[in-house]
């Protein structure tokens, strides 16, 4: 899977989607999922509903450990933008 997907794809002029930059890693479909919905609400402007269902269950575990790696890599991390999400 793409390690950074969101912002990484673009349209080209009849709109299909392409992708600028390959960083592939191994992880599962559920926790690149969840780095996705995280980086469009934290960076993309997406509303804070699209978490609302990863708030329990294996979606929440996902979600979890997707804002522990953006946390962790970051540089440097904005804490607040991050609690504001209610995550916890």
């Amino acid at each position: 899977m793409h390690r950074d997907l969101a912002g990484n794809v673009l349209l080209d002029a009849s709109g299909v989607p392409f992708v600028i930059d390959f960083s592939p890693t191994w992880r599962s479909p559920l926790w690149a999922e969840a780095v996705l919905v995280l980086d469009a609400v934290l960076w993309h402007g997406a509303p804070t509903e699209a978490l609302e269902e990863w708030r329990s269950g294996a979606p929440r575990q996902a979600m979890l450990r997707a804002a522990l790696f953006r946390v962790l890599s970051d540089r440097p991390c904005d804490v607040v933008r991050y609690a504001a999400l209610d995550l916890g």
